[in-house]
């Protein structure tokens, strides 16, 4: 295993322990929370994510109009007990689909641009495959 892999997991301990002191305040215990992470991390795995296609990225990952159970609907709204990123413009995720009308946007708020479906299903996997996923396998391959 790398020093940087270790350094990077040592550090990852230390946020996570002081999470946990943080979520004193909330009336689950530090076993609940561990549960709710582990299950987290079970739905959203990279194996999960990797494994998506067409709209189905869509739906699973981004905010949409259906799906309370969306990565980013979860990263918003469901994972206080880890922090939280709600709050700002949802442009943050880099596609979503408004609220308003059901249209799929991306850009940023004073230069909003529309994407009919078969275009963000592009731009979805795009930025899944490249971004996400690329991250997770940096970090995966340090334990080689």
């Amino acid at each position: 295993m790398s020093a940087d892999f270790n350094n990077y997991q040592r550090s990852a301990d230390k946020i996570r322990e002081a999470d946990f002191r943080r979520l004193s305040q909330y009336s689950k215990s530090k076993e609940e929370i561990s549960e709710i992470y582990r299950e987290f991390q079970e739905r959203f795995s990279p194996n999960f994510l990797n494994s998506l296609e067409g709209s189905e990225i869509l739906y699973n990952i981004f905010l949409n109009g259906n799906e309370k159970d969306s990565l980013c609907h979860q990263l918003e709204y469901a994972t206080d007990y880890f922090g939280s990123i709600a709050g700002g413009a949802a442009f943050k995720y880099g596609l979503f689909q408004s609220k308003k009308g059901g249209k799929w946007k991306t850009g940023y708020s004073q230069n909003q641009v529309e994407l009919e479906e078969t275009q963000a299903i592009l731009r979805g996997n795009s930025r899944l495959h490249h971004s996400w996923l690329a991250d997770h396998s940096r970090f995966s391959t340090c334990d080689s």
